[in-house]
C-alpha cells in the first residue's frame, strides 16, 4: 500500500516537488579599517566585553566612562579627554575569551597594600 502522508508519491518524488530555498547570503565583510566606536562605563569587574572577548581594563578605572574604538584587529580604550588608557590586539583564536591588561590581578597589585 502507498504512503498516505505523501499523496501516493515516493519520498524522492515528493522531495523533487518542493522548491529549494535560496542559500543564505553572508553579511558584507567588515574591512580592517572600519572602526566601531562605543562609550561605556567600566563595571565592577574592571573589564569590557567586545565580540565575546573580555578585555581587562583595571580596577583603577572602575566607574570611569571610556571611549572604545575597535575593528577586526585592534581595541583601543580612551578616557573622555582622549588619552589612551590601553590598547589590545584582538585574539585570532576563537577559543580565547579573556585578554588581560598585562598587570597581575588581585589585591597584591593594589598600591595601598604595597609596603
Amino acid at each position: 500500500r502507498g504512503h498516505q502522508g505523501l499523496a501516493g508519491l515516493t519520498p524522492a518524488e515528493r522531495h523533487a516537488e518542493v522548491p529549494t530555498a535560496d542559500p543564505p547570503t553572508p553579511p558584507e565583510p567588515m574591512d580592517a579599517d572600519d572602526w566601531i566606536q562605543l562609550r561605556k562605563v567600566i563595571p565592577k569587574t574592571a573589564a569590557i566585553l567586545i565580540d565575546r572577548v573580555r578585555y581587562r581594563i583595571g580596577k583603577d578605572h572602575i566607574g570611569t566612562t571610556v571611549i572604545i574604538m575597535h575593528n577586526l584587529r585592534h581595541v583601543h580604550v580612551y578616557d573622555e579627554a582622549g588619552t589612551q588608557i590601553l590598547s589590545f590586539i584582538k585574539p585570532t583564536d576563537p577559543q580565547t575569551h579573556y585578554v588581560g591588561n598585562g598587570r597581575p590581578r588581585g589585591f597584591l597589585n593594589d598600591p595601598k597594600y604595597t609596603h
